[in-house]
């Protein structure tokens, strides 16, 4: 596991999910007494086409492509780890039951289990990792050898060169019980496939005498002379733990998130340090340790904490390296860059596997029953599925300490399952599943080892067909806050039976709950999908390819643009050599073929390029250049195609390890193209698209049932080139049949001047109401309102409507407050409104400094040799840091000053920490202080130091006055040194951006849809009485629309319903109790 902080992306859609415990007011609009203003019935008494901009209309539509299959899946899994060594100690019934939760038939169903190889420190060594992260070494120490003389707790180096491989009295093979039964449980529960890795040697063959990495985590902390006696452990610990517990290793790991700075001495958790040149001299030695003691086991390497260093990782290798590594493995605590190590795994013809991740993700509080963090592990999971195309997908320990997760602690929802590893009655500890447990069952318990995940042109999409019958799996997930109409393109196949297919689906209301069959008639599975869901659909009746379907199945000329210039690839003027150039579908020189060379359907098959005009093949020479050449003088060079959901290409050579690359990530035109190794970047990406007319548009139609559409009267026509122009269209009548009823229906209509046809899709529906978010608005500043509403369907799914505001006066934005405005949707003639809150002007970072001034200024009493104090001023919040470490010493308290060059007036002053979670840690206690103008005096603005929380990586405070230099006195936390990673002083500047919301005060509170009588802002607590026994729905609106509302109901009654009000700036929170009996 990485120690620097994991944060998953969640998209805005995610975070406004009704989970029915977290609700922002823009969700919050449609179902609450606000949201009478912005959810008004709509009576679609008239036909009118939806303006522009209104898409393809309500729903998702997508196509799933067997003709590119990845290579036979072999699984999902967890590493055992910590988790494992903390229960495995447990009573046998609490242990089983957890290990059915994961391996069982009843559970997750996990085939896979990684097993963590322990180093372990000296026996002298004070504890200092975290719950669980101490797993055992299996040396034995002879009772002769001891500490250095002289040496203290803090060097706990023993005398070098006891250890003997071969010598058995130097083995302890008793060790590590606890992990060992989890790996027997395993197996016995059907998984199949066993990885060993290794976070660090033993404490005997390091550095610095500590398992947990060197005291410079930017150093490797196995000693040189070590490499032999480290993989002769590994492999020795395999042989004997394959014989003794019946387990068959199929792969080794000897490192483990390598290249990285976090690894320090006396860090919470085993690891350690490798430059790119030690990892791959470690991996050979491990292949010949394993070839010695007879195991076929492969060398899996590097498991690096992200494809980016990854990349680095692979190019440091040399050819022996990467002859020994069998497998590549990778994590993806970082995401940037997974096209690479995919890539990388084709050319070098190496599997790949996403071999660990968790996430909390980060801003989520610790809740078992919010969905948000499922929808971001799957989230997680179908961008590394589409992405890296991984054999395998491997979480990090899927039993996460509930005790660390505590809101008074990290306060999020690591872990599928959450127990208390410090527990004193173990045999009575609760199993908490979290969503993202029943979301993973909806990956897990559907598609299985063996089975080809398939292309989907839609990144929400996971979809697999399995070898041998017709059976096929499409996992979707719906991270909105609305239902939506799916319609699943099942045209790639050979074969579509009509039928029903079965669905199941986890929601904030429900886990892995079936649901009504999904109709699959003519091609195509539809069903309606539920708000804030991942839902697994199972299909039978799919079987083969259709070939005129398949990807590049066109005979037509395409134009290879680059995703990063937007150029494409053309010939140059010397007939030979590449380069890009201006779009042109009328360029001979930019209109390839792409046809297919092999005959398979996989992800790894090989196309040629032919440049038309010339019937030149895209080539690459011995030399390794990239040339065009006559197709009859010399073959061609084969191309692989790896392709992503929206459609982004690389291409790979066919005779060396590299891909088409336009130079320097050039934009210019003319710029060469050629070929380099792998990276990810955007230069080395490309769209295939069609020379000629790529598509014709038309804008969505609505109508009410009877009344016959008005269809438009020009459609939008795009060319290979990106040009977009419109042309009239002619359309087929429309029988009064197709609009007499409600539903959808589609029309064609001819062209001018195309021979390609238009299609018009009409629905026919009411419109029940529109959704509106909030705006926001700063004082004095007029609103920009939004151009287009969410209409809702009454035959399901929305569509954007067109609005006409009305005209917002000055006065109105002229101090803060709430107003509404009045909009009318020309498609119906009804009206709508939008909420706008009117917030002061934004305070400006007065500390900002990207330009090198003099001013302002950040000093220290120390600052590391890696980092700066600029980087406080930068503006940015990321690694890039000050820090107090000294390679030498542990400093225990350091200070840090801003100098503004004058005295400014401000508002507040403000500090973001950095936080690896490892050698690298907020402070113990932070004193904010000012200097006085007058005395000179430094006066705290935080009542004298302040303690800094565990997991706690911002301190604020307000001061309204005017100061030129302002400090903060920190004291570290024990072993580890100080991290700023911004250091900011607001106050008032010439901003027109609205500052975010303070107020985290209720607006209206209901229970059963009724007002809570007497309910004031002011008053948190209330008794409701409620008719029979069923939880009433609690709903609450908040003041400032913007502020972020969380309502957790009681299981039964009689209890309470807690109601959280977390301001937009989340300086503040209020919690309102209500009673219900």
């Amino acid at each position: 596991m990485s120690t620097t902080a994991h944060r998953s992306r969640l998209t805005p859609a995610i975070a406004a999910v009704v989970a029915a415990t977290v609700l922002p007011l823009a969700a919050l609009m449609a179902t609450t007494s606000a949201a009478a203003a912005v959810d008004s019935a709509a009576d679609a008494s008239t036909a009118s086409r939806v303006g522009p901009g209104a898409g393809a209309g309500p729903g998702v539509d997508i196509r799933l492509d067997p003709s590119y299959q990845q290579p036979e899946f072999q699984g999902w899994g967890t590493a055992l780890t910590w988790f494992a060594n903390v229960t495995g100690g447990w009573p046998q019934a609490k242990k089983a039951e957890l290990a059915d939760a994961l391996f069982g038939e009843d559970g997750l169903q996990f085939t896979i289990a990684r097993y963590n190889i322990g180093g372990g420190d000296s026996p002298e060594t004070p504890a200092y990792m975290r719950p669980g992260a101490a797993i055992p070494g299996f040396w034995n120490r002879p009772a002769s050898v001891g500490p250095v003389p002289g040496s203290t707790p803090d060097t706990p180096r023993d005398t070098r060169g006891w250890w003997d491989p071969a010598n058995p009295a130097d083995w302890n093979w008793d060790a590590d019980a606890n992990q060992r039964w989890w790996l027997k449980a395993a197996k016995a529960r059907g998984a199949t496939t066993f990885e060993a890795f290794s976070n660090s040697a033993p404490y005997f063959m390091t550095e610095s005498g500590y398992a947990s990495g060197n005291v410079d985590g930017n150093k490797d902390n196995l000693r040189a002379d070590q490499y032999d006696e480290f993989a002769a452990y590994l492999a020795t610990v395999v042989d004997h733990v394959e014989k003794a517990d019946g387990i068959n290793f199929d792969t080794v790991s000897p490192v483990n998130e390598p290249n990285t700075n976090y690894w320090h001495a006396k860090g919470g958790q085993e690891g350690s340090h490798w430059d790119p040149a030690s990892q791959g001299k470690m991996a050979v030695a491990t292949r010949a340790a394993l070839d010695a003691v007879g195991s076929d086991a492969v060398v899996a390497s590097p498991d690096e904490t992200n494809p980016g260093t990854f990349v680095k990782d692979w190019a440091g290798w040399n050819a022996a390296a990467r002859e020994a590594v069998g497998r590549l493995n990778v994590h993806t605590y970082g995401t940037d860059g997974r096209l690479a190590p995919r890539d990388l795994s084709k050319l070098s013809g190496k599997d790949l596997w996403m071999s660990e991740v968790d996430l909390g993700p980060g801003g989520i509080p610790q809740n078992f029953e919010d969905m948000r963090p499922g929808l971001a592990l799957a989230e997680h999971i179908n961008e590394d599925v589409a992405q890296l195309e991984p054999r395998a997908w491997v979480t990090w320990q899927s039993v996460e300490n509930y005790r660390n997760m505590l809101p008074s602690a990290e306060n999020q929802n690591w872990g599928l399952i959450q127990v208390d590893f410090l527990t004193d009655t173990p045999g009575a500890e609760p199993i908490r599943k979290n969503k993202k447990y029943w979301t993973m069952a909806q990956y897990s318990r559907f598609i299985k080892p063996g089975d080809h995940v398939i292309h989907t042109d839609n990144a929400d999409t996971v979809a697999a067909i399995r070898p041998g019958d017709s059976s096929a799996t499409v996992v979707y997930t719906n991270d909105s806050d609305q239902a939506v109409p799916v319609r699943v393109d099942l045209g790639g196949f050979a074969q579509a039976r009509n039928g029903m297919a079965q669905t199941v689906s986890t929601t904030a209301a429900h886990n892995l709950a079936k649901g009504r069959p999904a109709q699959v008639r003519d091609g195509v599975l539809t069903a309606m999908v539920e708000p804030g869901s991942v839902t697994t659909f199972s299909l039978d009746g799919v079987s083969g390819v259709d070939p005129a379907a398949a990807l590049h199945a066109s005979t037509a000329d395409s134009l290879v643009v680059n995703q990063n210039s937007g150029k494409a690839l053309a010939l140059a003027a010397d007939g030979t050599s590449l380069v890009q150039r201006t779009p042109s579908s009328t360029d001979p020189a930019q209109r390839w073929r792409i046809s297919k060379a092999t005959d398979g359907w996989t992800n790894r098959e090989q196309y040629t390029l032919v440049n038309t005009a010339t019937g030149k093949e895209l080539t690459t020479t011995s030399s390794g250049a990239l040339r065009a050449i006559p197709s009859a003088a010399s073959p061609g060079d084969r191309w692989t195609l790896s392709v992503t959901p929206d459609g982004r290409t690389t291409l790979l050579s066919g005779t060396t390890e590299s891909v088409l690359d336009v130079g320097g990530q050039s934009t210019a035109d003319g710029a060469s193209v050629g070929l380099w190794t792998p990276t990810a970047g955007t230069n080395q990406q490309w769209f295939v698209r069609g020379a000629d007319v790529t598509r014709v548009a038309a804008d969505p139609v609505l109508t009410s049932p009877g009344t016959a559409p008005v269809l438009p009267d020009s459609v939008a026509v795009t060319y290979g080139d990106g040009r977009t122009e419109s042309r009239a269209v002619t359309w087929a009548p429309v029988p009064k049949a197709a609009y007499s009823n409600s539903g959808r229906f589609s029309v064609t209509g001819v062209v001018a001047g195309l021979t390609e046809r238009a299609t018009a899709t009409v629905f026919v529906s009411a419109v029940t109401g529109t959704s509106v978010p909030p705006v926001k608005t700063a004082v004095g500043v007029l609103p920009t309102l939004p151009a287009t509403v969410t209409g809702r369907l009454a035959i399901g799914g929305t569509l954007p409507l067109d609005v006409v505001w009305d005209a917002v006066s000055a006065s109105s934005v002229a101090a803060p407050g709430k107003f509404s405005v009045r909009g009318v949707l020309p498609a119906t003639g009804d009206t709508t409104t939008v909420l706008v809150q009117v917030n002061p002007p934004a305070p400006v970072n007065l500390a900002l400094n990207t330009s090198g001034a003099a001013f302002p200024k950040a000093t220290a009493t120390f600052t590391g040799q890696y980092d700066s104090t600029a980087a406080v001023l930068d503006g940015v919040v990321s690694s890039r840091r000050w820090t107090n470490w000294d390679p030498n010493t542990w400093r225990p308290a350091d200070t840090l000053t801003v100098d503004l060059g004058s005295a400014r007036t401000v508002s507040s002053v403000r500090l973001d920490f950095f936080d690896d979670q490892g050698g690298t840690r907020p402070p113990a206690t932070a004193d904010l202080q000012r200097q006085d103008p007058a005395t000179s005096e430094w006066v705290s603005l935080t009542g004298g130091p302040t303690a800094v929380a565990d997991g706690q990586v911002v301190l604020q405070r307000a001061y309204a006055g005017q100061l030129q230099r302002v400090r903060v006195v920190m004291t570290a936390r024990p072993g580890t040194c100080i991290a700023v990673a911004e250091f900011s002083v607001f106050g008032p500047g010439a901003s027109t951006v609205p500052s975010r919301g303070t107020d985290a005060t209720l607006d209206s509170l209901s229970v059963g849809g009724k007002p809570v009588a007497g309910f004031e802002p002011a008053t948190l607590a209330y008794a409701v009485d409620v008719a029979g026994d069923e939880v009433p729905l609690v709903s609450a609106v908040a003041s400032d629309p913007f502020a972020t509302v969380t309502v957790t109901a009681p299981k039964t009654l009689p209890g309470d319903a807690l109601v959280v009000v977390t301001a937009e700036d989340t300086s503040a929170t209020s919690t309102y109790r209500v009673a219900l009996s």
